[in-house]
């Protein structure tokens, strides 16, 4: 019988900060990541968009180019382990909204 398994979706809205990131799975032991490069639309209406750009300064530096990373694993505890790996390297990840972090559980992989 498979062990539960989870699905990680971690985003990172700073394009200089992943590098950081994928140390920090690297180190935890975290394989077969893929990773997405796109366009963060929350972030990207201020900039774009006259009627919203009195948000802007709600969203600090941020670009509106983000990288998200995917990846099944079998630890709900891997969060934590990602954001005390980034804490070593002196980046608060959720503190200075440099990202997000999302668990799903799922039912099953192939």
């Amino acid at each position: 019988m498979k062990s539960e398994s989870y699905l990680l979706i971690l985003q990172v809205y700073q394009e200089k900060y992943v590098e950081d990131v994928i140390i920090a799975l690297t180190a935890i032991g975290v394989k077969d990541v893929f990773s997405i490069t796109g366009m963060n639309e929350s972030r990207r209406l201020p900039h774009n968009i006259p009627i919203f750009a009195g948000f802007r300064g709600a969203l600090g530096k941020a670009s509106s180019l983000s990288r998200m990373f995917i990846a099944t694993v079998e630890d709900a505890e891997l969060p934590k382990a990602i954001l005390n790996s980034l804490k070593q390297a002196d980046i608060d990840f959720l503190g200075d909204d440099l990202g997000s972090i999302t668990l799903i559980p799922t039912h099953s992989t192939y």
